[in-house]
């Protein structure tokens, strides 16, 4: 067999196996993208999923002041 005709097969079969390749790599990401959307929905996750220091105590101060409001009333 001929040097060029060996290098023809040879390059053939590497883009073959690159093909190949492309589209496992391709399914995987799908796979992973859609596993992770359906893990977010099912979390509920929203857009805004973290609150500052700040935020978290006033949010414990109105819960406290609540609790000593009930805790006066008859």
């Amino acid at each position: 067999m001929e040097p060029g005709v060996q290098q023809e097969r040879a390059l053939s079969k590497f883009h073959s196996r690159l093909e190949q390749m492309t589209e496992q790599v391709k399914r995987c990401h799908n796979g992973m993208f859609d596993e992770m959307s359906q893990e977010i929905k099912a979390h509920g996750i929203s857009r805004k999923t973290t609150i500052t220091p700040g935020a978290a105590a006033g949010q414990q101060n109105k819960h406290m002041q609540k609790l000593n409001h009930q805790a006066w009333m008859p």
